[in-house]
């Protein structure tokens, strides 16, 4: 398994372009003193993520700004919300949020990763959501989800996973194994 990556140099030619696309200004030095471990981890194992078509296809390419990266967190900028939205809707993958669940989450749409190649997954998906936020229309936050929130009877993990997180589970490397496993970040 690729371990951390905590230098610009150990990067891939790839990934220091997309890095390069979505930073304004110096995207090196933006990578080590900007972001911390987890949020370099994260920043990976998200990027992998969003270009997979074991996801969603590639939704990186509409990203055009990356505002923080965290903790199986980030949250970026894109024109195209409506086409993001349009391919999570059509995904296979993804299943919407009710409106209750936006409701408390103070967000316009919001779509988890349920599946991998027609199969349940648990932990580890990917979910995008749209802040209602009138003067940020463009932000959209992707989050891993540790233990993934796919109906009412898996609500009480996903819910203890929020209140009380488990470091462990929560090292964006834990995440990185699972989706090596899936095949959707490269050994």
């Amino acid at each position: 398994m690729r371990n951390s990556v905590s230098s610009w140099q150990e990067l891939n030619e790839d990934e220091q372009q997309a890095i390069a696309q979505v930073v304004e200004t110096d995207p090196q030095n933006y990578f080590l003193t900007s972001l911390d471990q987890h949020g370099r981890d994260t920043l990976l194992n998200i990027y992998y993520s969003m270009r997979s078509d074991l996801v969603a296809g590639d939704l990186w390419q509409y990203v055009h700004k990356l505002r923080w990266a965290g903790r199986n967190q980030i949250g970026v900028e894109v024109e195209q919300v409506e086409q993001v939205k349009e391919l999570l809707e059509t995904s296979k993958n993804f299943q919407a949020d009710t409106s209750l669940t936006l409701l408390f989450k103070k967000a316009l749409w919001s779509f988890r990763q349920i599946l991998v190649e027609d199969q349940p997954i648990h932990t580890y998906g990917l979910q995008l959501y749209r802040p209602d936020t009138p003067t940020d229309p463009y932000l959209l936050v992707v989050d891993i989800d540790v233990k993934v929130f796919s109906n009412l009877l898996s609500f009480p993990r996903h819910a203890l996973d929020i209140l009380l997180p488990d470091k462990k589970l929560n090292e964006p490397l834990n995440a990185r194994q699972e989706l090596i496993k899936r095949n959707i970040f490269p050994t």
